[in-house]
């Protein structure tokens, strides 16, 4: 499955991951889930990955970079369309 990175942090390894299927956020933690000798990659870039729920909620494994910088934009606008009052 593809997804973009909405948060990342390369210390802990951990990421936020919105996924093509429109599911639940898919979260990544540690080392282990990168395929490959990839840094956690930054907010914005499209990943790669396997999901699987885990204790209600949705995993990633195998997660493999495809394209940086792919949609940095994409966090501050879905955090600006949850903040606006329904109509």
């Amino acid at each position: 499955m593809d997804g973009i990175v909405l948060w990342a942090d390369p210390k802990t390894h951990k990421a936020v991951i919105w996924c093509s299927d429109h599911g639940d956020l898919a979260y990544a933690t540690g080392p282990e889930t990168l395929l490959g000798t990839f840094n956690m990659p930054e907010a914005g870039t499209m990943v790669q990955c396997e999901a699987h729920m885990e204790n209600g909620i949705r995993i990633c494994t195998r997660l493999r970079p495809i394209q940086r910088f792919a949609a940095p934009e994409l966090a501050e606008a879905l955090r600006n369309f949850a903040a606006k009052p329904a109509a």
